[in-house]
Parts: C-alpha cells; sequence; structure tokens
C-alpha cells in the first residue's frame, strides 16, 4: 500500500492537468487553513514541477 500526501495529490493533480498552478493552491493551503509546509520543500516541490 502506497501512502500519498496532499502535497503528492497535488503535485499529481498538476501533472494530470486537473490544476493550472501548484504553487496557488500549495499557498491557499498555506493562507487559507492554516496548512504548514515548511519552505524548503515549499520550494523543492515547485521546481520539480517546474513552477
Amino acid at each position: 500500500m502506497r501512502i500519498t500526501g496532499i502535497i503528492g495529490i497535488l503535485m499529481r493533480a498538476k501533472s494530470e492537468g486537473r490544476i493550472m498552478s501548484l504553487q496557488d493552491e500549495l499557498d491557499k493551503l498555506r493562507n487559507e487553513t492554516g496548512f504548514w509546509i515548511d519552505d524548503k520543500l515549499y520550494n523543492r516541490v515547485l521546481q520539480y514541477t517546474e513552477e
């Protein structure tokens, strides 16, 4: 069984064209819900998805 977190789900949604901007969705999580994500991970995810 593979476990995927919210960031992995959003990355998959971006690669499948289901969302336009991963950065927008991550920012919504951070700013509207208080979801915590380390700045290094945030930047690494955006670089990996070429945003």
